[in-house]
């Protein structure tokens, strides 16, 4: 049934699916949960100019904890009795305003000595759970211009593989300890309290303590030498410059014992038993870059680039702004031991959070309804970076046939979304991170059936078809099913259109035609006249499949006395070897 449709087969097929109820199977793939009627925006009275946060986690066990100081300077834009910002999971200690001395330029924060601030008293603060806010209320109302924020805080570090969490590996019998972070897309908040909103960029100066013996980075390089930590024998800071403007979702710094491989500004980190795998990632990675920043006409803005690979990580990766995450599986690749697969598995990850570093991290949406501006770009965009490194794998046009064309088919589900899709709790952003968000995209072509018949013809035409492109025929077959498949379009148009690729020969097209009639095939089993229904084979197809047996017989034959020769070489090599050496012993 998988082989080329004739006209007859057409026919019958046409018969038995009008027999067929045209639902969908109701197979849901994404269906949003039920809207939450709890809004969960900050007020707009407040907006982050900068942060300069210091922590310090604690890798033994029985003591995941950490620790850390907050200073958030604020602009507050209209008056406000109170100052609202995100926090969930952390116990926070203190917390002090101070309103800071005007500045000629507003967006500048004032040079003036701390004496010169004036402190605001806070009438009282309250965690509000439900929408993860944490409030600061005043008596006096706060009047437009520049504030400090200063909070101490706590925290555990999780296993729960999302904010600042801990994982581990074993080597040699031995656990070490790691601290990193996964932020995207609410979840900075849970390592230090944050305006925790895309469109609340802020720049960032961080502090990380570590035991002498670990390492750190984070989205900046470090800006000087390590210095002790006061009162913590062993620990040190590590210092990073000032970021640009960003998101906090894009916020990221890790605590580790791991190697390293260095290509100027690019460094690959990973477990010392598993830094060799980086190497290929390290090869692609600034190329992919250069390549990113001719096709945007936009150079990457930050001095330095970091790719990690984790050992406990949920998503495949993230694109953090200057330190990649990613799980070991998309990172690492050893070379005559990863399937060939899994190379491609590595290059398109790599391309895809390095797209990143444009759409989503230099242009951010204000909020996540607008997730598609991304994701869906930066899974565009993958494709033109691999074909930069490994053009062989045509990662270009495979990008219709693998992604696009299986998302059109799940968007044709009652579960489906909008690609611009509602969202405000936070488990309802999660949700959206789905195909449609990364991959839905152009729209199906419906003809009328004259132009549908034109096409068929030219299809037929063995000494004209390939004048359409290969991924144009294979758009043309998935539309045609897919089509047919929704009511759109008889049957008999799109089966008649699949009896052409009896001279099919590029895999496209084939790829693209194998799900829509697997789908038929599916259907039919359920029908008594499936058993009608079978694949013969004449005259001359048991003499191709006798030539095909005699052909794989001689290249069997042809290999093994390779083989047996090369072996009779390698003994006589052997053996010479052994007679030199034994004769210059003597």
């Amino acid at each position: 049934m998988y082989g080329p449709v004739s006209r007859t087969q057409v026919r019958f097929l046409c018969f038995a699916l009008a027999l067929m109820c045209p639902e969908s199977s109701g197979l849901a793939y994404s269906r949003l949960s039920k809207k939450s009627n709890l809004y969960v925006r900050l007020p707009t009275s407040v907006v982050p100019h900068s942060y300069d946060l210091k922590l310090i986690p604690f890798l033994q066990p029985g003591n995941f904890n950490f620790s850390g100081n907050v200073d958030i300077t604020i602009n507050v834009t209209q008056p406000t009795y109170n100052i609202t910002l995100h926090s969930a999971d952390l116990s926070i200690h203190t917390t002090s305003v101070r309103r800071l001395p005007p500045a000629e330029d507003n967006d500048i924060v004032s040079d003036a000595s701390p004496s010169a601030e004036v402190q605001i008293p806070i009438r009282k603060t309250e965690f509000d759970l439900k929408r993860e806010f944490y409030i600061m209320h005043f008596n006096q109302r706060l009047e437009p211009g520049q504030y400090k924020l200063v909070i101490q805080f706590a925290g555990v570090l999780n296993d729960a593989l999302q904010g600042f969490y801990r994982s581990s590996y074993v080597s040699n019998n031995v656990t070490s300890w790691i601290a990193t972070t996964q932020f995207q897309s609410t979840d900075a908040r849970r390592a230090f309290p944050c305006f925790d909103e895309p469109a609340l960029k802020a720049k960032f100066t961080i502090h990380i303590g570590r035991p002498e013996q670990m390492n750190t980075i984070s989205n900046m390089p470090k800006s000087g030498p390590s210095t002790p930590v006061e009162g913590i024998r062993g620990y040190y800071w590590d210092h990073f410059s000032e970021s640009l403007p960003m998101s906090t979702y894009l916020v990221a710094f890790t605590v580790s014992d791991f190697d390293h491989y260095a290509d100027g500004m690019f460094k690959v980190w990973a477990r010392s038993s598993a830094v060799d795998q980086a190497k290929y990632a390290l090869s692609i990675g600034p190329r992919i870059l250069r390549y990113f920043e001719q096709y945007f006409g936009i150079r990457y803005p930050l001095p330095k680039m970091d790719m990690i690979a984790l050992p406990d990580f949920a998503a495949g990766a993230m694109e953090n702004w200057g330190l990649i995450t990613y799980r070991e599986s998309t990172m690492l690749y050893q070379e005559g031991v990863s399937a060939s697969r899994h190379k491609q598995r590595v290059g398109t990850v790599v391309a895809h959070e390095l797209a990143h570093q444009w759409f989503g991290n230099l242009v951010t949406p204000s909020w996540w309804t607008d997730l598609w501006l991304n994701e869906g770009f930066a899974t565009y965009i993958e494709s033109l970076g691999v074909e930069v490194v490994e053009p062989t794998w045509r990662t270009g046009d495979q990008f219709v046939v693998h992604d696009l064309q299986n998302v059109l088919e799940q968007d044709a589900y009652k579960s489906s979304h909008p690609v611009s899709a509602p969202v405000s709790h936070p488990n309802e952003i999660d949700e959206i991170f789905d195909s449609i968000s990364y991959g839905k995209g152009f729209y199906r072509v419906n003809y009328d059936e004259r132009n549908w018949q034109l096409i068929i013809n030219q299809l037929r035409d063995r000494d004209r078809f390939m004048n359409i492109g290969e991924l144009n025929r294979a758009q043309l077959i998935d539309d045609s099913l897919q089509l047919a498949r929704a009511g759109l379009l008889n049957y008999s148009i799109a089966l008649n259109l699949t009896t052409y690729l009896s001279e099919e020969l590029a895999y496209l097209p084939w790829e693209a035609a194998l799900p829509g009639l697997g789908f038929l095939n599916t259907m039919l089993k359920k029908m008594p006249i499936y058993d009608k229904f079978k694949v013969t084979h004449g005259a001359d197809s048991k003499k191709r499949r006798k030539l095909k047996l005699k052909f794989k017989l001689k290249l069997k034959i042809t290999k093994k006395l390779e083989l047996k020769r090369t072996l009779k070489l390698k003994l006589k090599s052997n053996s010479i070897s052994n007679r030199n050496s034994t004769t210059n012993s003597n």
